[in-house]
């Protein structure tokens, strides 16, 4: 009877050492399962933010080129229309020049001739 008790005693333990061997097994696998997609969701999520990075500095790039090209084009728009009412003004006044010298002209004439 105690040999029996013995050999179903060592049953139970190699029975409880082959249980905790395939959980340790298990929870080994799930760890490494759990580790390798963890380091999976990194990969992805820093090519992800890498990918925004970069579309967002392109567009950066792209708004500063319009805008510095707007403001190129509004600075000559500006200097044009600067330059065309400089020429206005200045014609304006050779007209006006011209029309007070012919008035000083006529009247010098008118006073000469009245001596």
């Amino acid at each position: 009877y105690q040999i029996f008790l013995n050999q179903a005693r060592d049953n139970a333990n190699n029975q409880i050492t082959e249980n905790k061997t395939q959980s340790l097994e298990a929870i080994t696998q799930a760890k490494t399962t759990a580790n390798n997609e963890i380091s999976e969701n990194k990969t992805q999520s820093l090519e992800a933010i890498t990918q925004a990075k970069t579309n967002a500095n392109n567009e950066i790039n792209a708004n500063q080129t319009q805008a510095v090209t707007n403001i190129n084009q509004a600075k000559t728009n500006a200097n044009n229309e600067i330059s065309e009412n400089k020429t206005a003004s200045l014609e304006a006044l050779k007209q006006e020049k011209q029309q007070a010298t012919s008035e000083i002209n006529e009247a010098k004439n008118q006073s000469l001739s009245k001596h």
